[in-house]
């Protein structure tokens, strides 16, 4: 999906919660089976419709107060490994 399409979903979402509130979306947690075996994971659909971020650990902040309108992704650091 193109960039923009996100773009645009993020901008109708930021004018939805409206000037003086501040919207938090966290990412879908990481799902364990047994205890060293994780489920395949897979993002909060609301989380990805919005952001297009496939990654677990992460928030998506929209302060739609500033000018202009700001959204900031919080994600973990990159495992080289």
């Amino acid at each position: 999906m193109a960039k923009s399409e996100f773009r645009r979903r993020r901008k109708e979402f930021i004018r939805m919660v409206g000037t003086g509130n501040i919207a938090v979306i966290a990412s879908a947690p990481v799902s364990q089976r047994n205890r060293d075996i994780e489920y395949p994971y897979r993002q909060d659909s609301d989380f990805y419709y919005l952001t297009g971020f496939e990654e677990s650990g992460a928030l998506a902040v929209f302060v739609p107060s500033r000018r202009p309108a700001e959204y900031i992704l919080f994600c973990r650091e990159m495992d080289e490994t």
